[in-house]
């Protein structure tokens, strides 16, 4: 295991932004994850995980810190029962799983990152979600002086919308089962290869970006009077949501820009980097967002990606 020095995080993130980390390196096993957080320990300074970097936003002035990239890419199938490592990305899961026959994972076609950085957010679409197929996730737990390896069941996960105990309790997650069903090859690659080119033709994805920027808005959380106003766009985000993307389209924000980032033209849920954006273009883009929805509608919105480097609002 090599602990790098100033090493830029924008190649490792789908914004392609960011300044450096402190302190970078690639681990490979669960022994040299131990390694990599003693020495964090060891030099009192914080640590980040990254996964797949499509979910994230790092500051232009970097991360004072380690930052941890784990590859582990490990898989067994056995029936329909699949463990696979946290590093493994998702899309290339689809595929394994739609030439075998296995049903639950389809809907992900075309879906960016990990299937760690799945979990750990529950990632969803086209009515489908990962929580609906995992049985369990392996982690590790940091304690002051060692390590306890666990093993969490899909209710120990505490899955929410876009959420899992994962994004709260600290634990770094090193595998995952999952539970699919019996399906028809065929019918699977149409659902997958249908999801790709929805993606392709609905989403900015020839821009540098990292996928939704808000949360969908859940209408049991929503006030009546919003609820009536956006009635017509609500859909089934597993359950009735109004898209955000509607939302910020009503408020003509489409194609807003504050230096080189951009309010997607082509899907207003998605801040897309010009080529010359800085983070703190996109942060602002994002605060400007949130305070004409909460001025306009009264509506809180919620960021989706992580925000690494920044400071920390203060109370």
């Amino acid at each position: 295991m090599d602990i790098q020095k100033n090493i830029s995080l924008k190649p490792y993130t789908t914004f392609n932004v960011g300044g450096p980390a402190k302190y970078f390196c690639k681990v490979q096993n669960v022994d040299e994850l131990k390694k990599a957080l003693g020495f964090a320990q060891e030099k009192k300074i914080e640590y980040f995980i990254l996964a797949g970097g499509s979910n994230i936003i790092v500051s232009d002035k970097g991360y004072d810190g380690l930052v941890i990239k784990p590859d582990l890419q490990s898989i067994l199938i056995k029936d329909n029962i699949i463990t696979v490592g946290v590093s493994f990305e998702i899309d290339k899961l689809v595929d394994i799983t739609n030439d075998k026959g296995l049903k639950g994972l389809e809907w992900a076609g075309g879906l960016p990152g990990t299937v760690g950085g799945a979990v750990r957010g529950n990632a969803g679409a086209f009515g489908g979600e990962i929580k609906d197929c995992v049985l369990q996730a392996k982690s590790l737990k940091l304690k002051v002086k060692n390590y306890e390896l666990r093993t969490l069941n899909n209710i120990d996960c505490q899955f929410g919308y876009r959420e899992s105990i994962f994004k709260y309790n600290h634990e770094i997650i090193l595998e995952v089962t999952l539970q699919l069903q019996k399906g028809d090859p065929k019918l699977l690659k149409e659902k997958s290869k249908f999801t790709r080119n929805y993606r392709k033709e609905k989403h900015p994805i020839n821009y540098p970006c990292a996928g939704s920027i808000f949360k969908n808005l859940p209408t049991a959380a929503t006030t009546p009077g919003v609820v009536e106003r956006f009635k017509n766009v609500i859909k089934n985000d597993p359950f009735p949501v109004i898209p955000t993307a509607a939302v910020i389209d009503r408020m003509g924000l489409k194609g807003h820009q504050i230096g080189g980032a951009q309010i997607s033209e082509k899907h207003p849920n998605y801040i897309v980097n010009l080529g010359d954006a800085k983070a703190q273009d996109i942060v602002d883009l994002i605060e400007y967002t949130v305070k004409i929805t909460k001025s306009k509608y009264n509506i809180n919105l919620e960021i989706e990606p992580q925000l690494l480097g920044f400071d920390k609002p203060q109370n």
